[in-house]
Parts: structure tokens; C-alpha cells; sequence
């Protein structure tokens, strides 16, 4: 306080580094500014060589997005890119490796939140806003806002652009009960109006062409994995008809996987999840992208 008689107390932020070939970092924890971007590394360094006047933090086409490293003979070079697609071919074949934070509530970009992080209760939704309330214009006058309309997100949200926040200086989380919106306020990308609150990324999928999880987030039972793929199915374009598939096969990956496409997925429309209790699997039905091994979040 004022008073001198209280501090706060604060939890430091915690980072890792994404196995090569992955391409991204989960959702909500991407490193979102080059400040944070510096942080990471210097928490790192012991990982990487001696580091190496770093390039420009703003443009470059052929970067991830977000924090990452790029090592040569010169030693490390360190990257940022603003988060403006969640996809890298030159992360996903090794040439950087991605920086990420420990997992926490994030703003998404689109009309809704990725299936499976959606906020379904009100103590959630205010819980996010608290962790997220300095990285809008404005802080909340209305407290949470909660109703039932028609073009606001469904779930959690946060009223962050617009005439009424600039005359009023109010960014309002709110919550609508409304599960089919339409969703004409968060259309517009990062102008939207209103922006959806999200959980943190639990279970992500690496991309299509990669043989396995990123060191330490494997998942290591087929219960989980059910739950992963419980999390993410909607994301897939078929259902599961064959429900968990399970056995041990040297020619997929291990583990926890989605048969992603090929012949049989396009013959039977169907993408069912995979539990190989084989350790010392193959990776050709990777290597070709016909199976994608799904992953859990660090630490999440």
C-alpha cells in the first residue's frame, strides 16, 4: 500500500522451448510482444549458444510467428514476429525453435474461441479478465456484463473497441448465455468490437508432417488421450466412427495421435483418435502426415 505496509507479492513468469518441427506454441502461450521475447530468452540461454546480434524484432516473412531462436555457426539469433497466423513452415522443418510461456487466459482474434477453450461459467469469465485487464485501453466500469444477446461471442468476452468504449473509457467483460450468437460483433478480426476470453490450450496438435510431441508433452495414457481428443475432435473435419482405436504398431506414432488423412480417412469420412503403446514406434504414417500426434501443454 501507500503506507508502505504491504507489498504485493508476484509470481514470476515461467518459460520453455518447443521442440524442433513444432510449429507454434500452444494457445495462450505464444509471447506476444518483443520485451517479453528478450525475457524469455534471457531466462533461457543456457540452452542455446553464445547469442548473436539479434535481427529486427518487427517484419519478416519467413519467421514464425511470435518468439523464437535461430542457431548458426555465429551462435543464436533471437526473432520476434507479431502474432498475425499460427502457422510456420520454417518451425514445422526445424530451421527455429519457438519460445513460449507457461499457459494462462488469452484474447483471441477470431469470432470465437478454438473448440474445447471456451469459457462456459461466469467465475471463469471474471477470472480472465482480471489476469488479462492490463492489455485493454481501458478497465472495466460495468463489472461483468451478463445477458443474453444476439451478435455478441457466446460465452466470455471482452467489449474492447467501438464508439461506446471510447466515450465511456470502459473495457467490460461479458458474458452471454446466448450459445447460438451469430456472432456479428467479433468478426472483424482485432477491430471487432467485442473479442472472445479463452482458457488456456490444453491439448494442441502439432502440425501435419511431424512425428511426434514436443519433448515433455507427450501423453502417456489412453485416458488422456481420450480426454485430448474430447478437447480438440470438433476442430477435425470427420468424427470418430471407431471411437478410441487402440493397439501397439511400429508404423504410426506413439502414443496419443489423430488419423489425420489418406485414403481410408477419405474413403469412410472418418478421423478417429489412436493410442500406440509402442515405444520404439516408426514414423512413416507421420512422416506423411496420415497421422498428427496430439500433444498436452506443458505445465496446463
Amino acid at each position: 500500500g501507500k503506507n508502505g505496509e504491504s507489498r504485493m507479492l508476484c509470481k514470476p513468469q515461467r518459460y520453455w522451448v518447443q521442440d524442433e518441427k513444432a510449429a507454434v506454441c500452444p494457445y495462450g502461450s505464444e509471447i506476444s510482444d518483443w520485451k517479453h521475447c528478450e525475457e524469455a530468452y534471457d531466462t533461457l540461454q543456457t540452452i542455446f549458444p553464445a547469442r548473436a546480434p539479434y535481427v529486427n524484432p518487427f517484419v519478416n516473412g519467413f519467421r514464425p510467428s511470435g518468439c523464437s531462436v535461430s542457431r548458426s555457426t555465429l551462435g543464436s539469433f533471437l526473432h520476434y514476429r507479431t502474432l498475425s497466423y499460427r502457422r510456420s513452415q520454417f518451425a514445422s522443418i526445424g530451421d527455429f525453435v519457438n519460445l513460449c510461456k507457461e499457459p494462462s487466459y488469452w484474447m483471441a482474434k477470431t469470432a470465437v474461441c478454438p473448440t474445447g477453450l471456451e469459457i462456459r461459467d461466469q467465475n471463469t469469465c471474471k477470472a480472465a479478465y482480471e489476469t488479462l485487464r492490463g492489455e485493454f485501453a481501458f478497465t472495466s466500469k460495468r463489472n461483468l456484463v451478463v445477458g443474453e444477446w444476439e451478435s455478441v461471442p457466446p460465452g466470455c468476452s471482452i467489449q474492447q473497441a467501438g464508439s461506446y468504449v471510447q466515450d465511456n473509457k470502459d473495457c467490460s467483460p461479458h458474458f452471454n448465455w446466448n450459445a447460438r450468437s451469430n456472432n456479428a460483433l467479433s468478426e472483424n478480426g482485432a477491430n471487432s468490437e467485442y473479442l472472445p476470453l479463452c482458457l488456456p490450450g490444453r491439448y494442441f496438435v502439432v502440425d501435419p508432417g511431424t512425428t511426434d510431441c514436443p519433448s515433455g508433452t507427450g501423453i502417456a495414457t489412453q485416458d488422456e488421450c481420450q480426454w485430448a481428443y474430447d478437447n480438440l475432435g470438433h476442430n477435425f473435419q470427420f468424427p470418430a466412427k471407431r471411437g478410441m482405436v487402440t493397439g501397439s504398431w511400429g508404423d504410426r506414432p506413439t502414443q496419443c495421435s489423430i488419423q489425420y488423412q489418406g485414403s481410408f480417412v477419405s474413403s469412410n469420412s472418418d478421423q478417429s483418435p489412436h493410442f500406440n503403446s509402442n515405444s520404439a514406434a516408426g514414423t512413416a504414417r507421420a512422416l506423411s502426415a496420415e497421422f498428427v500426434p496430439i500433444c498436452r501443454v506443458p505445465g496446463a
